[in-house]
This record gives C-alpha cells, structure tokens and sequence, in this order.
C-alpha cells in the first residue's frame, strides 16, 4: 500500500532529460556513503534528475522518504545505492535501445 501511495502522490511522469537516461525510481533505496553525497536541496521527483543532468560527476538521485516533512533530493557521484526504507532512489543507466531515451514512470517497490 505504501507503494501505492507514492505513485499515487506523486503522480506518473515520462521524464526526458537532456538525452541522459535513469532507472525507474526505487522505493526502499537510498543507501549511500557520505563520501558520495555531492548535494542536497528541496526539489520535486523531476527536478532532482535535471539538477543531476546539470551537476558534473552525479551519477544518481536520492529522495528523502514521502512521510518527512520536508523531502529532500539527494546527489550521489555513484549508481551503486542500496537498501534504505522509506527511501526512494534513481540513477543514470544505458538509454533504451532504438528509442535513445529512458522515461521514468514512477516509484516502485522493490520485490
């Protein structure tokens, strides 16, 4: 249910950002070093990809979970993000074969 949620609050988007492709968002990922953090700021689920497109060295986004009261977007300069819960996290990847683009739908719950 809690994935339903955030699909639901945060609405279904096809995303094309600048040519650059990303993964589906995750719910329940979000784990990074602090060595890897290169930013955060208050963004929506869109914007955190196009601050990433226009930030040298970021491979991926992390937002803060949909229940804080303020959520925030998170930078990281690596696409090996693991298991945080609550979390949500998207990062760079090869784009779609014959299409060149990746559309980011929505936030899933990982099996």
């Amino acid at each position: 249910m809690r994935s339903l949620h955030l699909v639901l609050g945060l609405g279904f988007i096809g995303l094309i950002l600048g040519g650059r492709c990303y993964t589906d968002y995750k719910y329940d990922t979000g784990m990074f070093t602090d060595s890897e953090r290169l930013d955060q700021r208050l963004l929506s689920l869109g914007n955190c990809q196009e601050w990433c497109d226009e930030t040298p060295r970021c491979k991926g986004v992390v937002l803060s979970p949909v229940d804080w009261a303020v959520r925030e977007c998170y930078l990281v300069a690596t696409t090996h993000i693991t298991a945080r819960s609550g979390w949500a996290a998207s990062s760079l990847s090869d784009c779609d074969q014959g299409r060149g683009l990746h559309e980011t739908t929505a936030i899933t719950k990982q099996a």
